[in-house]
This record gives C-alpha cells, structure tokens and sequence, in this order.
C-alpha cells in the first residue's frame, strides 16, 4: 500500500525533487533497502556480531519510540551482537542507549560498565552510565556520580586534545635540497 501511495504522488507532482515529500520517501526508500540488505547479509552469517549491531543501527536510524516493534527489534539485534561478541563496544554502546530510551536503569548500567572496563576513557558509556545513575534516583548511584562526570570531562577533554591533534595543518617549508636552479 505504501507503494501505491508513493506512487500516486508522484503522478500528482508532489512528489517532485524538491518538495519535503521527495525527501522523505528516498529516506524511507533508502533505509528499507538498507535493513533488507543487512538482513540477507545476516541470514548469509548469523553468527556475524557486527552484523547483528549493524541491523540495530538501521532499525533505530528513525527513532523509533521505545515499545514499538521497529525498536523491540533493534534491542533484540542489539542484545545479539553483544551475546555473539561481548567486546564488541559499539554494540554495548548501543544496547545501553536503547536501555536508556525504554526507561530502563540497571540494564544501561551494566553495559556501561562493561565497555568501560575494557576501555575506561570512552565518553559515550561515561556519558550514558551518567545518565543512568541520574535516572536510578538511588543514593549509592548518587555517592558515585560526582566520580563519573569527573571521569567524562577528563574523556572529554583527552577526546578534544586527540582531536585537534590529528585535524591540526602543520607547516613544512621545502628548502630546495636536492634541487638544483638554473
């Protein structure tokens, strides 16, 4: 039906390139294609970690509200990636901000956690296990928070160092040598 719809626009020329109606149809084309890709590259591989991730990033690409089917599947893809993978930080990443949006507490928590004893400097769980003790209204989350949110802007802070590094032009001036001027 979706499709006779779209179709039925586009013979009415308001589906013309340059209205808001174009722009949205070739978003929801372009992220259907996106899922059933991914899907068949699952079913190619579904013992693919990454994969699994992948298919939660596309599902939750729109923001599905937390409890709508859309969603329910990208935490069910999420919660796979990080069972076939549990170092995988990207998935556990994830899976925590999913945890957040559906208003859970402890479950964002213990992703957290985990990606941050792998990695202790990243920002994204720092932020979202800050979140989650914010949210958990329980006064042992309270004693810890000050801890965490000095740990998120040290992170913060080393993330913008990193950054300026790598994006800084350094100037080097060619002095000729080796070449001779006639």
């Amino acid at each position: 039906m979706r499709t006779l719809r779209w179709r039925s626009a586009w013979t009415r020329g308001s589906l013309a390139p340059s209205t808001p109606a174009f722009s949205n149809f070739c978003r929801i084309t372009i992220s259907m294609a996106r899922r059933a890709w991914v899907r068949e590259q699952i079913r190619a591989r579904p013992g693919n970690a990454f994969l699994h991730y992948l298919l939660a990033e596309v599902l939750n690409w729109r923001g599905p509200p937390a409890g709508s089917p859309e969603f329910q599947q990208a935490l069910q893809a999420a919660s796979d990636a990080v069972r076939l993978q549990p170092d995988l930080t990207l998935a556990r990443n994830l899976l925590s901000r999913l945890y957040l949006d559906a208003g859970k507490v402890n479950p964002p928590s213990k992703q957290c956690r985990e990606v941050l004893r792998a990695t202790p400097q990243d920002p994204i769980a720092l932020y979202r296990l800050m979140r989650a003790l914010k949210m958990s209204g329980d006064p042992e989350a309270a004693k810890e928070l000050p801890e965490v949110i000095r740990r998120f802007n040290e992170a913060r802070a080393l993330a913008a160092r990193q950054e300026a590094q790598e994006s800084s032009y350094r100037l080097v001036e060619d002095r000729g040598e080796g070449t001779q001027k006639k």
